[in-house]
């Protein structure tokens, strides 16, 4: 679980069963203001919000045989955004990149990363 540094916005990430379609691993918000909750992303984990609560940062779980991923999702435009490239930046990571942390001001994620992957 991650809060963003004001205060507003919580994220979480679990097993859920969505929609009665099975249980599907997930990231979910929960806005403190409007006492409300949504799902970020599904088939993702280890969340990291900036201060504002606007930018998440997270890995996504990997088809067999291909590695994770790290992502960022601007939460008010609903973009997303790749994060770990291969080392000529035309795709993403060639090794899994895990457990990204995005700064309180949204400038900078950091992640582990196998060889392979570049940020």
């Amino acid at each position: 679980m991650t809060w963003s540094t004001n205060g507003q916005v919580a994220a979480f990430s679990g097993l859920y069963n969505v929609n009665g379609s099975g249980m599907l691993p997930i990231i979910v918000l929960y806005d403190v203001l409007s006492r409300t909750n949504r799902i970020a992303c599904t088939n993702c984990q280890n969340p990291s919000l900036d201060g504002t609560g606007r930018w998440l940062a997270y890995e996504t779980l990997p088809l067999p045989g291909t590695p994770s991923q790290v992502y960022v999702r601007d939460l008010r435009n609903d973009e997303e955004t790749l994060i770990s490239h291969n080392v000529n930046f035309s795709q993403g990571g060639d090794g899994s990149s895990t457990a990204p942390l995005i700064s309180a001001d949204a400038r900078f994620v950091i992640s582990r990363a196998k060889p392979g992957t570049s940020f």
